[in-house]
């Protein structure tokens, strides 16, 4: 047992209340603190689910918050797993010893799966047009109309504009799109949502197809005249990093506003890595006349 201090010795009664105050918290800290932790880390648990955090371990909130760097995928970790086509880009030429023009896409408005949007030229689309469109926009809506005065939307062309590059190039892009991507379904659930059973690279492709009229439901005719040739196809590999399936052509050599090479019977519609595709861009294809 410690001294007894005396009566008059104030010092020595201050540091043995002390002493005898740490002994106690070391003796009971002990038991209480697992507790304490459990709760603290429950609080921080369900204020991570709030935040759509699902926490299955409890020393994971621990290991998070002693955490400085994280090195982890984008697509469905960090994000919705959604992805939206945002531009097309192509070159065409009326024939071999011309210059090929370019064609500079963009798809707007984008709001995740939804195929309610128009197909705009690049250097036509402003900010200010992007606003417009997005005070107009719907969920609701299958497909409204974003034309303005002086941005067409070339999905939807009209009377001169059906002739004009961009149209064409957006008629061959969409529909080699949705060719290609013949193993995703774009559907709409009973709540009015949109969402696509496939793989998600190609669902971004196939929203893209169905903002310019391409619909799954609507376009047995169109893979009827291109048809598939399945014994021809390459599949997607990790170590190919691409794929591409075959069609056939139809007499006229017309695909999309564009018209192929003489005596071709069959097109490639080719989708990877961008260093694979490159190497492999080697055929020209010029426009259609008019009608």
């Amino acid at each position: 047992p410690m001294a007894r201090c005396a009566d008059d010795d104030d010092t020595c009664l201050l540091l043995s209340s002390a002493s005898r105050g740490l002994i106690m918290a070391v003796s009971i800290i002990p038991h209480g603190l697992p507790f304490v932790v459990m709760v603290m880390l429950r609080v921080g648990s369900s204020e991570m689910a709030v935040r759509h955090a699902v926490v299955t371990k409890r020393t994971a909130v621990d290991y998070l918050g002693a955490t400085s760097i994280i090195c982890t995928d984008k697509t469905g970790t960090l994000t919705q797993g959604k992805m939206t086509a945002q531009a097309a880009i192509g070159l065409c030429r009326e024939s071999a010893d011309q210059q090929a023009a370019e064609s500079q896409l963009e798809f707007y408005p984008l709001v995740g799966l939804s195929p309610n949007g128009g197909i705009f030229e690049a250097s036509k689309l402003t900010p200010a047009a992007k606003k417009r469109m997005d005070a107009k926009f719907s969920m609701a809506e299958r497909r409204q109309a974003f034309a303005e005065p002086g941005l067409p939307d070339v999905s939807m062309p009209e009377g001169d504009e059906r002739e004009g590059i961009a149209a064409k190039m957006a008629g061959a892009h969409l529909l080699a799109g949705f060719l290609n991507c013949y193993g995703t379904k774009l559907s709409r659930s009973e709540d009015g949502m949109w969402a696509t059973a496939g793989n998600m690279t190609e669902a971004a492709i196939k929203v893209a197809a169905a903002k310019g009229g391409f619909w799954d439901e609507e376009a047995s005719d169109v893979r009827e005249r291109f048809e598939r040739q399945k014994d021809l196809e390459v599949p997607f590999t990790s170590s190919r990093k691409m794929m591409a399936t075959i069609h056939a052509l139809p007499s006229d050599r017309a695909m999309g506003g564009l018209r192929l090479v003489e005596g071709a019977t069959h097109f490639a519609v080719l989708k990877g890595a961008p260093d694979r595709l490159i190497p492999h861009l080697r055929a020209r294809t010029s426009r259609c006349p008019p009608g």
